[in-house]
Protein backbone atom coordinates (compact mmCIF):
# COMPACT_ATOMS: atom_id res chain seq x y z
CA UNK A 1 0.00 0.00 0.00
CA UNK A 2 2.88 2.36 0.74
CA UNK A 3 4.19 1.96 -2.81
CA UNK A 4 0.80 2.90 -4.23
CA UNK A 5 0.60 6.10 -2.19
CA UNK A 6 4.17 6.94 -3.15
CA UNK A 7 3.13 6.65 -6.79
CA UNK A 8 0.07 8.84 -6.14
CA UNK A 9 2.30 11.46 -4.58
CA UNK A 10 4.59 11.35 -7.62
CA UNK A 11 1.57 11.99 -9.84
CA UNK A 12 0.70 15.11 -7.85
CA UNK A 13 4.28 16.35 -8.17
CA UNK A 14 4.55 15.58 -11.86
CA UNK A 15 4.57 18.80 -13.88
CA UNK A 16 3.63 16.90 -17.03
CA UNK A 17 0.33 15.90 -15.46
CA UNK A 18 -0.30 19.31 -13.93
CA UNK A 19 -0.23 21.22 -17.19
CA UNK A 20 -3.28 19.86 -18.97
CA UNK A 21 -5.58 17.91 -16.71
CA UNK A 22 -7.65 17.80 -13.52
CA UNK A 23 -4.71 19.01 -11.41
CA UNK A 24 -4.06 22.07 -13.57
CA UNK A 25 -5.29 24.36 -10.80
CA UNK A 26 -2.26 23.28 -8.74
CA UNK A 27 0.19 24.49 -11.37
CA UNK A 28 2.24 27.39 -10.03
CA UNK A 29 1.90 29.24 -13.34
CA UNK A 30 -1.90 29.30 -13.07
CA UNK A 31 -1.64 30.64 -9.52
CA UNK A 32 0.66 33.42 -10.68
CA UNK A 33 -1.80 34.33 -13.42
CA UNK A 34 -4.70 34.27 -10.97
CA UNK A 35 -2.79 36.47 -8.51
CA UNK A 36 -1.93 38.94 -11.27
CA UNK A 37 -5.60 39.17 -12.31
CA UNK A 38 -6.71 39.57 -8.70
CA UNK A 39 -4.21 42.36 -7.99
CA UNK A 40 -5.08 44.19 -11.21
CA UNK A 41 -8.80 43.98 -10.43
CA UNK A 42 -8.16 45.08 -6.83
CA UNK A 43 -6.42 48.30 -7.87
CA UNK A 44 -9.04 48.96 -10.55
CA UNK A 45 -11.86 48.71 -7.99
CA UNK A 46 -9.76 50.71 -5.51
CA UNK A 47 -9.55 53.57 -8.01
CA UNK A 48 -13.08 53.38 -9.44
CA UNK A 49 -15.10 52.76 -6.28
CA UNK A 50 -14.94 56.38 -4.97
CA UNK A 51 -16.53 57.64 -8.20
CA UNK A 52 -19.25 54.97 -8.18
CA UNK A 53 -20.12 55.42 -4.50
CA UNK A 54 -19.57 59.19 -4.58
CA UNK A 55 -17.43 59.01 -1.49
CA UNK A 56 -15.00 61.84 -0.78
CA UNK A 57 -11.29 61.20 -1.02
CA UNK A 58 -10.90 62.82 2.39
CA UNK A 59 -13.06 60.08 3.92
CA UNK A 60 -10.91 57.44 2.22
CA UNK A 61 -7.67 59.02 3.41
CA UNK A 62 -8.99 59.13 6.98
CA UNK A 63 -10.10 55.48 6.80
CA UNK A 64 -7.49 54.07 4.44
CA UNK A 65 -7.09 50.73 6.25
CA UNK A 66 -10.83 49.91 6.50
CA UNK A 67 -11.26 51.08 2.89
CA UNK A 68 -8.37 48.89 1.67
CA UNK A 69 -9.79 45.91 3.55
CA UNK A 70 -13.28 46.58 2.16
CA UNK A 71 -11.97 46.63 -1.41
CA UNK A 72 -10.04 43.42 -0.75
CA UNK A 73 -13.23 41.61 0.31
CA UNK A 74 -15.22 43.09 -2.60
CA UNK A 75 -12.67 41.96 -5.21
CA UNK A 76 -13.37 38.17 -4.98
CA UNK A 77 -17.10 38.77 -5.51
CA UNK A 78 -16.46 40.94 -8.58
CA UNK A 79 -13.94 38.41 -9.86
CA UNK A 80 -16.40 35.53 -9.49
CA UNK A 81 -19.15 37.58 -11.15
CA UNK A 82 -16.95 38.36 -14.17
CA UNK A 83 -15.90 34.72 -14.40
CA UNK A 84 -19.54 33.61 -14.17
CA UNK A 85 -20.54 35.97 -17.00
CA UNK A 86 -17.69 34.70 -19.19
CA UNK A 87 -18.61 31.06 -18.50
CA UNK A 88 -22.28 31.81 -19.19
CA UNK A 89 -21.46 33.37 -22.56
CA UNK A 90 -19.31 30.35 -23.43
CA UNK A 91 -22.07 27.95 -22.35
CA UNK A 92 -24.67 29.79 -24.44
CA UNK A 93 -22.47 29.50 -27.52
CA UNK A 94 -21.70 25.84 -26.88
CA UNK A 95 -23.90 24.26 -24.15
CA UNK A 96 -21.82 21.07 -23.96
CA UNK A 97 -18.51 22.91 -23.58
CA UNK A 98 -18.40 23.22 -19.79
CA UNK A 99 -19.75 19.72 -19.25
CA UNK A 100 -17.55 17.70 -21.61
CA UNK A 101 -14.30 19.67 -21.67
CA UNK A 102 -13.13 18.64 -18.15
CA UNK A 103 -14.09 15.03 -18.89
CA UNK A 104 -12.18 15.01 -22.17
CA UNK A 105 -9.12 16.46 -20.46
CA UNK A 106 -9.20 13.72 -17.82
CA UNK A 107 -9.67 10.75 -20.16
CA UNK A 108 -6.04 10.34 -21.20
CA UNK A 109 -4.78 10.86 -17.66
CA UNK A 110 -7.38 8.45 -16.31
CA UNK A 111 -6.40 5.75 -18.80
CA UNK A 112 -2.68 6.14 -18.18
CA UNK A 113 -3.07 6.01 -14.41
CA UNK A 114 -5.38 2.98 -14.53
CA UNK A 115 -2.84 1.12 -16.69
CA UNK A 116 -0.06 2.13 -14.31
CA UNK A 117 -1.75 1.09 -11.07
CA UNK A 118 -3.26 -2.09 -12.49
CA UNK A 119 0.23 -3.60 -12.32
CA UNK A 120 -0.06 -3.73 -8.51
CA UNK A 121 -1.58 -6.65 -6.67
CA UNK A 122 -5.34 -6.49 -6.12
CA UNK A 123 -5.03 -6.83 -2.34
CA UNK A 124 -2.74 -3.77 -2.25
CA UNK A 125 -5.21 -1.81 -4.35
CA UNK A 126 -8.10 -2.92 -2.16
CA UNK A 127 -6.28 -1.76 0.95
CA UNK A 128 -5.52 1.60 -0.67
CA UNK A 129 -9.16 2.03 -1.72
CA UNK A 130 -10.34 1.35 1.83
CA UNK A 131 -7.81 3.84 3.17
CA UNK A 132 -8.92 6.54 0.72
CA UNK A 133 -12.56 5.84 1.59
CA UNK A 134 -11.71 6.24 5.27
CA UNK A 135 -9.89 9.54 4.69
CA UNK A 136 -12.72 10.89 2.52
CA UNK A 137 -15.37 10.05 5.11
CA UNK A 138 -13.23 11.40 7.94
CA UNK A 139 -12.62 14.69 6.11
CA UNK A 140 -16.30 15.04 5.24
CA UNK A 141 -17.23 14.23 8.83
CA UNK A 142 -14.99 16.91 10.27
CA UNK A 143 -15.89 19.62 7.77
CA UNK A 144 -19.22 18.24 6.59
CA UNK A 145 -21.48 20.92 8.03
CA UNK A 146 -19.29 23.78 6.86
CA UNK A 147 -18.70 22.37 3.39
CA UNK A 148 -22.35 21.36 2.98
CA UNK A 149 -23.61 24.76 4.07
CA UNK A 150 -21.28 26.60 1.72
CA UNK A 151 -22.16 24.26 -1.17
CA UNK A 152 -25.89 24.91 -0.63
CA UNK A 153 -25.80 28.61 0.25
CA UNK A 154 -22.87 29.60 -1.96
CA UNK A 155 -21.56 33.10 -1.29
CA UNK A 156 -24.93 34.45 -0.09
CA UNK A 157 -23.87 34.79 3.60
CA UNK A 158 -20.64 36.44 2.50
CA UNK A 159 -22.47 38.89 0.24
CA UNK A 160 -24.97 39.77 2.98
CA UNK A 161 -22.15 40.52 5.42
CA UNK A 162 -20.35 42.47 2.70
CA UNK A 163 -23.46 44.62 2.11
CA UNK A 164 -23.76 45.39 5.83
CA UNK A 165 -20.06 46.26 6.01
CA UNK A 166 -20.25 48.43 2.90
CA UNK A 167 -23.33 50.34 4.05
CA UNK A 168 -21.78 50.79 7.48
CA UNK A 169 -18.58 52.14 5.95
CA UNK A 170 -20.44 54.55 3.69
CA UNK A 171 -22.51 55.80 6.63
CA UNK A 172 -19.25 56.38 8.52
CA UNK A 173 -20.47 54.60 11.64
CA UNK A 174 -17.94 54.04 14.37
CA UNK A 175 -18.54 50.29 14.44
CA UNK A 176 -17.64 49.74 10.79
CA UNK A 177 -14.52 47.71 11.65
CA UNK A 178 -16.67 45.05 13.37
CA UNK A 179 -18.10 44.07 10.00
CA UNK A 180 -14.61 43.94 8.53
CA UNK A 181 -13.63 41.42 11.20
CA UNK A 182 -16.78 39.44 10.38
CA UNK A 183 -15.83 39.51 6.69
CA UNK A 184 -12.32 38.32 7.52
CA UNK A 185 -13.78 35.45 9.55
CA UNK A 186 -16.15 34.43 6.72
CA UNK A 187 -13.35 34.78 4.19
CA UNK A 188 -11.26 32.36 6.24
CA UNK A 189 -14.16 29.90 6.47
CA UNK A 190 -14.71 29.98 2.72
CA UNK A 191 -10.99 29.56 2.10
CA UNK A 192 -10.87 26.54 4.41
CA UNK A 193 -13.96 25.03 2.79
CA UNK A 194 -12.52 25.45 -0.71
CA UNK A 195 -9.25 23.80 0.32
CA UNK A 196 -11.21 20.94 1.91
CA UNK A 197 -13.30 20.45 -1.23
CA UNK A 198 -10.14 20.36 -3.34
CA UNK A 199 -8.66 17.70 -1.06
CA UNK A 200 -11.85 15.62 -1.21
CA UNK A 201 -12.00 15.96 -5.01
CA UNK A 202 -8.42 14.70 -5.36
CA UNK A 203 -9.01 11.79 -3.01
CA UNK A 204 -12.19 10.78 -4.83
CA UNK A 205 -10.44 11.08 -8.20
CA UNK A 206 -7.67 8.76 -7.03
CA UNK A 207 -10.24 6.41 -5.53
CA UNK A 208 -11.95 6.04 -8.92
CA UNK A 209 -8.57 5.38 -10.53
CA UNK A 210 -7.71 2.67 -8.00
CA UNK A 211 -11.15 1.04 -8.29
CA UNK A 212 -10.77 0.73 -12.06
CA UNK A 213 -7.18 -0.49 -11.68
CA UNK A 214 -8.28 -3.03 -9.08
CA UNK A 215 -10.86 -4.51 -11.47
CA UNK A 216 -8.17 -5.00 -14.12
CA UNK A 217 -5.75 -6.45 -11.55
CA UNK A 218 -8.38 -8.93 -10.30
CA UNK A 219 -9.15 -9.98 -13.88
CA UNK A 220 -5.45 -10.48 -14.61
CA UNK A 221 -4.92 -12.50 -11.45
CA UNK A 222 -7.94 -14.71 -12.17
CA UNK A 223 -6.61 -15.39 -15.67
CA UNK A 224 -3.23 -16.31 -14.17
CA UNK A 225 -4.85 -18.72 -11.72
CA UNK A 226 -6.92 -20.59 -14.35
CA UNK A 227 -3.92 -22.08 -16.27
CA UNK A 228 -2.36 -23.18 -12.98
CA UNK A 229 -5.59 -24.94 -11.99
CA UNK A 230 -5.72 -26.71 -15.33
CA UNK A 231 -2.12 -27.91 -14.93
CA UNK A 232 -2.91 -29.20 -11.45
Amino acid sequence: MQKIFNELEDVLKSQNHLKSNFFGSLNIKSWKLFLAKFVALYFLIFAVFPFVSRIDNSVISENIYPYSAMIFFITPVIYLFIKLMMNTCTALKNPSYDFFKPIMKDISLHTNLVDKFSTFQSYELSQSIRRLTYDIERTKGRMGFLVGAIEKLGIIPYCITLCFALSNFLDKNEGSTIYIYALAFLFGLYGGAIVTLKIIDKLEFFKVILIDANEIAELRESQEVEPNNKKA
